[in-house]
């Protein structure tokens, strides 16, 4: 390794960081972490991560670290009817 160097990862850590924050943001005004698949915060398409994150876990592989934040969050890993509709 060189100095310096930043591992691919180090940016994806960033964004999905991010994209938490936007969530525990959405929760706070709305009580809950049930982003409906088309919503957006800022610029950002908070639902379609909320979906990805559901996908992941499904398939095992999303990092056990990330699936203990959003459980201590209170995500609902089966989502809503309302995710369909929103």
């Amino acid at each position: 390794e060189q100095a310096g160097f930043e591992w691919k990862g180090t940016d994806n850590d960033k964004n999905w960081d991010e994209n938490f924050e936007l969530l525990m943001q959405f929760k706070t005004k709305n009580g809950h972490c049930n982003v409906p698949r088309r919503h957006a915060e800022q610029g950002k398409s908070l639902g379609d991560w909320v979906s990805k994150q559901r996908f992941k876990k499904s398939k095992a592989a999303l990092e056990q670290r990330r699936v203990d934040l959003l459980e201590q969050a209170g995500f609902e890993w089966k989502g809503t009817d309302n995710d369909k509709n929103w």
